[in-house]
């Protein structure tokens, strides 16, 4: 079977319908043209390995006024920011309460149902789950607003 060439101009056409852009690209992901041809980008590698204690449940990343890249990531005990060159802060605020790593039962006071046990008895078969902390975390422009759901203060 003898091969056809084809005439595929390079770049992707996008706008109207697939009639319209017959005989482009319409649909590409992680490409570029290189020497008239099309070639893939290499794929995902990882930057660094940064140390950071704990699991980080909620990352973020934005970049401030100065164009500098950060990364903020939130554990059970810590906040942390990287910068684009792997450099790792931890910015945990001085009054933090340090939160749950996992997801448990509350067994403790309040954790069943009122009257359930003789008076100053922890509750042994409660249903109540404490969630594990995950960080809420976003941008004001060039600052980062983040909050634990253990502490409950908003801090910059």
């Amino acid at each position: 079977m003898p091969l056809i060439p084809l005439q595929i101009p390079k770049g992707a056409y996008r706008n109207g319908t697939d009639l319209m852009s017959q005989g482009r690209w319409r649909d590409v992901n992680l490409i570029r043209w290189h020497e008239d041809a099309l070639r893939p980008i290499g794929g995902w590698r990882q930057r660094q390995d940064v140390d950071i204690q704990g699991v980080a449940r909620r990352i973020i990343a934005w970049e401030d006024n100065s164009a500098n890249r950060r990364l903020a990531a939130g554990t059970d005990d810590a906040l942390y920011v990287i910068n684009a060159g792997g450099v790792k802060t931890e910015i945990t605020p001085a009054s933090f309460t340090q939160g749950l790593v996992d997801a448990g039962i509350n067994t403790g006071y309040g954790g069943g149902f009122y009257g359930y046990e003789a008076y100053g008895t922890p509750r042994q078969d409660a249903d109540q789950i404490l969630p594990a902390t995950v960080w809420s975390l976003d941008n004001w422009g060039e600052y980062l607003l983040a909050m634990s759901p253990d502490d409950g203060t908003l801090n910059e």
